[in-house]
């Protein structure tokens, strides 16, 4: 049994695809994580508005996903994100002033 073993004649294209593929969502939830852990510390920790930090970090978030060649899942999840914070903060802003 032992003997029929043969090094690097193994197909190994399924582990490949679920590695690669691990990587690709951990790049991706670390890069959503990672924007949305910056917008929240300069709109709360550095006391800038909350429109300055949304553009800041969707320009950040914009450069982030051209580097790392991020899919459309990556884009739609940011735009999604952009569109919900846009209305949150303008009903914040509309409710309790600035």
């Amino acid at each position: 049994m032992a003997h029929d073993y043969s090094r690097g004649e193994m197909d190994i294209s399924e582990q490949k695809h679920t590695f690669e593929s691990f990587i690709s969502i951990s790049v991706f939830s670390a890069a959503v994580i990672g924007l949305v852990v910056l917008f929240l510390s300069m709109t709360f920790g550095t006391g800038l508005g909350w429109l300055t930090s949304f553009i800041i970090t969707a320009i950040v978030g914009g450069v982030i996903g051209v580097l790392l060649k991020q899919g459309t899942a990556y884009w739609l999840t940011v735009a999604i994100l952009g569109v919900i914070t846009v209305i949150a903060g303008f009903i914040i802003v509309g409710f309790f002033g600035s």
